[in-house]
């Protein structure tokens, strides 16, 4: 099933988070001792300067990540080590910490889409650099999203595995979604997105069904499909939106949307698509472009 990947906006949320950092940390990999009620959480969680991450599937939480901001207590990876010599005075700074996934549900694309929404986060907020003391072993796929080694791992006492200080600045973060952001000026609007991640055959849109919002595909290969008989009106990758013909016709789905290979894609809900268009009257007009393209490719499958 496709993995929704979101902020963690209510009391639920965050509880079944906690929850599933607890089986993860405590009876997974035994990292921590076992606690009554059943949750991991530390006093970052209680500061409106951190925000979770959840990834989600059927309803159920299966994992997450936090991103904090600084302020004037501080983060959570001041805690770990000395990152100072590494920034200059006055950046802003945030700290990832507690990622974690149930086991069963682990894959390096849901993981990598959970780090990476924490640096969308964490770049709408006019983040500078951020910082990640983590388990080693997600180390190497920090450093494809752009973080560096900040130091050699270590030791903490009364947790069972060591710790890797990894840095990012944010200038180095090379990634198409964040481009679509800074090309457009959408930063002020990240909270409302969510991301999804797509299985090859999945079904990411479905003819007849209500369109509330669009999709813009960060990675993999989709192909839109006739309802009828099921022909290619069009091949999308990287870089391409789809799903927004609904939200311009306040109307039901008109195809059927299939991913071909794994595709992670950002949702852009009704409202903020049209503010982005109004706001970009060239980007508004590729729009129109490409509906007149998908509109003629199913005009001619009818023969």
């Amino acid at each position: 099933m496709p993995v929704q990947i979101k902020i963690a906006n209510t009391s639920a949320l965050l509880d079944e988070l906690y929850k599933v950092r607890h089986e993860v940390f405590s009876t997974e990999e035994g990292l921590f001792a076992p606690k009554p009620d059943g949750r991991v959480f530390d006093r970052f969680d209680a500061y409106p300067t951190s925000t979770n991450i959840v990834a989600v599937i059927d309803g159920r939480v299966i994992g997450g990540m936090r991103i904090t901001l600084d302020s004037d207590i501080g983060l959570h990876a001041d805690d770990y080590y000395d990152y100072e010599p590494m920034i200059p005075a006055g950046a802003a700074r945030a700290s990832l910490g507690h990622f974690c996934i149930l086991k069963q549900y682990r894959s390096s694309q849901v993981a990598y889409a959970l780090m990476l929404m924490a640096c969308y986060y964490g770049c709408s907020q006019n983040t500078d650099w951020v910082l990640a003391p983590v388990n080693p072993s997600i180390g190497r796929m920090l450093g494809r999203i752009g973080f560096n080694k900040a130091g050699d791992s270590f030791e903490v006492p009364g947790i069972a595995s060591k710790v890797l200080p990894m840095i990012l600045d944010v200038r180095d973060l090379q990634d198409i979604f964040i481009d679509f952001l800074r090309q457009n000026d959408l930063y002020n609007f990240l909270q409302s997105y969510e991301c999804h991640v797509f299985n090859p055959d999945e079904t990411i849109i479905r003819a007849g069904d209500v369109g509330d919002m669009a999709y813009v595909i960060l990675e993999g290969e989709l192909k839109v499909l006739h309802p009828a008989d099921n022909s290619v009106l069009a091949t999308l990758g990287e870089g391409d939106i789809v799903g927004e013909l609904a939200i311009f016709m306040d109307d039901v789905r008109t195809a059927n949307v299939v991913a071909t290979s794994p595709v992670r894609a950002m949702t852009l809900h009704k409202d903020i698509f049209l503010e982005f268009l109004r706001s970009n009257p060239d980007e508004a007009l590729n729009q129109l472009k490409l509906l007149g393209r998908r509109m003629k490719a199913m005009v001619a499958s009818y023969g």
